[in-house]
Formats: C-alpha cells, structure tokens, sequence
C-alpha cells in the first residue's frame, strides 16, 4: 500500500508487517515526526528525538485504509492519548509483553540512544524542553562512560561545575561512602 505523508509530500511503501496491524496489535514509534493537520493547512513541526510513542491498535472499524484507531503512550504523555495512527508510522511491531515492560518502565526505551544496544543501567541526559520539543536522551553505561559522562546521571566531567553536580549517588562516591 502506497501513502502520501501530508506534512512531507513523500510517498510511503508500507512493509507487509504494518499492513498486518490489527486490533489486538501492539506497536512502537522511534523519534515520531509531529505535526498540525487543519482544515487545508499542515504545519510539520520536525521529529522529537529520544521519544518513543508505544501503541495498542483498538479498532480499524470506520476507519480509512492504512489507518486504525489507536492508544498511544509514552514519556511525553503517560496516560496516553486515544487518536486514529496509519500503519506507516509504526517503528516495528511489539509484542504484549514488551509493551507492558514498556509502561512499567515508565515509557522510557529500554535500549541505548546513541549505541542502540539493549539497555545497560540507561540514565537520561539532558532535560525535557518543550520550547524547542527536546527530550533526554538515554544512554548505557558503557556510552557514557566512553563520553566522559557521569555514569549515574550523565553530566560531562567536562563541565566547570561537575564537582558540584546534584547526582546523590556520585557525591557518595565522591565523600568516600557506599
């Protein structure tokens, strides 16, 4: 099946797997594009990095083709947001349990950011800023570390006032403690 990306222009072959999508299906979308649709105008405001949307497909009944009436969560909306989802958008197909690990988690992605390895003790690094639709980035241990980041919560040893950091766990460390 061929779509039309409204706020690109660019045509979309789906993969059999997302055509499959049915009620029942659970889905995830790695860094979603967000945009406006109104009327005539769309208004594509770019793709939000670190978020992963996970999704349950509800229904498909009254529904256009390729396009399904879902639930959506994560980090940025935890208690999700009911809305219609084409089939092109999902990442890949989740399974019940990864969807559940997912909302145990917080939402969170439970692999590396930068190395996209499995997670490995992940912290966030950098905040969430809505001017700009920024989002932490969650990194493994062994990335940060390879960066010269704090191993508990990802502040670069670089920084002027690293000794001076609010991380709990590195002060402990730091005056000596467990």
């Amino acid at each position: 099946m061929e779509f039309v990306n409204l706020f690109t222009g660019q045509t979309i072959q789906t993969q059999a797997w997302q055509e499959a999508l049915s009620p029942g299906s659970y889905y995830a979308i790695d860094n979603p594009g967000v945009g406006v649709l109104s009327g005539n105008a769309t208004d594509f405001f770019g793709v939000i990095d670190g978020l992963t949307v996970y999704g349950e497909i509800i229904s498909a009944e009254d529904c256009d083709e390729g396009f399904l009436l879902a639930k959506a969560y994560s980090a940025a909306c935890p208690e999700g947001e009911l809305g219609m989802m084409h089939v092109s958008q999902a990442s890949r197909q989740i399974s019940r349990v990864e969807f559940e690990l997912a909302r145990e988690a917080g939402w969170i992605p439970d692999y590396c950011d930068d190395c996209r390895g499995p997670s490995n003790d992940l912290a966030g690094v950098g905040k969430r800023n809505e001017k700009n639709g920024t989002y932490p980035r969650y990194i493994c241990r062994d990335c940060r570390k390879a960066q010269r980041l704090c191993e508990t919560c990802g502040t670069p040893k670089s920084s002027h006032n690293f000794a001076y950091h609010l991380c709990i766990p590195s002060r402990r460390r730091k005056a000596g403690q467990a």
